[in-house]
Order: structure tokens, then sequence, then C-alpha cells
């Protein structure tokens, strides 16, 4: 079994090939992303084909704990994710590529509007104490799925356009009259469809 393990490794590390790409994701049609590029890595084995990326995310978010009116957005935030997820991938011609993939992604060095937490926490209760205190925001992990389809420009260059399904979920906690600790979620659909530059190495 040994034997049979290290031969299936050694086969895949040889089987490697490593595609690192560009990807604008279009933010027109979100009521609340401003900006959203990443920049990653597809790694192909002779076992599976994984998709590992970084991206950079400005939004405005429904940062309150009454229901937004209007649409109305309070919290300005940044945040960075890491995309980890498995595709599937068929390739017609050497030329035309389609890819569909599942996977998750992990959100973490946030950085909130001090102006806006100091909004949110400067209502008072009618006995003159903060309502609000202890204001956070942190998105949780969320499932996403994907569709892709490329053609090779150049010889390993190649141009794709992918949509994207996905849940976003914002984790309000706060502390409400300095007593109660609350805790809520915000969801919501981001569901981008982006353009990216590949070289397949």
């Amino acid at each position: 079994m040994i034997k049979i393990a290290i031969l299936i490794i050694a086969f895949s590390i040889q089987a490697v090939t490593l595609s690192p790409y560009i990807e604008y994701n279009n933010t027109s049609q979100s009521k609340f992303m401003n900006q959203n590029p990443s920049i990653g890595i597809n790694i192909k084995t002779a076992l599976a084909q994984v998709r590992v990326g970084i991206e950079y995310l400005e939004l405005n978010n429904y940062g309150t704990i009454h229901k937004p009116i209007n649409g109305h957005i309070i919290t300005n935030q940044t945040d960075w994710a890491c995309p980890i997820g498995l595709e599937a991938a068929w390739q017609w011609q050497n030329k035309i590529r389609v890819k569909v993939g599942l996977g998750a992604k992990f959100y973490f060095a946030q950085t909130i509007s001090s102006n806006d937490i100091e909004t949110i926490e400067s209502k008072k209760a009618n006995n003159g104490e903060a309502l609000i205190s202890n204001y956070k925001e942190s998105f949780e992990p969320n499932a996403f799925a994907r569709v892709e389809f490329g053609y090779e420009v150049i010889p390993k260059l190649v141009i794709s356009f992918s949509k994207t399904w996905q849940q976003m979920k914002n984790h309000i906690r706060y502390t409400y009259l300095n007593q109660y600790a609350v805790s809520t979620i915000n969801e919501f659909s981001y569901d981008p469809i982006s353009l990216s530059i590949q070289y397949h190495f």
C-alpha cells in the first residue's frame, strides 16, 4: 500500500501544471460592491484541478441593527478573501475551454470606516446610555459555484469569462444598552461576471 501511495504521489507531482491568472469582477450590477479584483493560480494534477486565489473587496455594507430602508447603506469597508475550489475542465480543438467549479471562500483582514462605527455607536437610549457599543462586522465563510468559458488567443495564453454564484453572510455583533450581547447575520447574493487572463505553463 505504501508503494502504491508513493507511486500515485510521484505520478501526480510529475503531471502538475500551473496556470496563474488575473481576474476582474464586474461590480456595476451590485448595490454594495465597489471593487473586487483578484489574482490566483489553477493547479492541475493527475488527480484533481484546484483553484486558489486572493481577492480584494471594497464595499458598502448594510451595517445597521435595523433593516435597511430604501437600500440605505451605512458602513464602508474593505476585506480580503481566499477562494479555494475544485474544478472540472473540458477542451475542444485546443482552443475552447470550459470549466465548472465548486468551492469555499474565506475572509480576513477586514477594515471598517471608523466614522461609520462612530455614527452607529452615537445613538443614545432614552436614559442617555449608549444604545449600541462594541460594534463589529465580519464575513462568514461561504460556498460558491462558478462556470467559466475561455479561448486560447495565443499558445498558452487564455482569456476567459466566468459567472460566479454565492451567498455572502455579514455577521454583525454589538452590545445593546451596555448589557446584552447581540448577534445577527445579514445574508445577500453577490453573483458577478468576471474577465480573466490566464497563462498555462
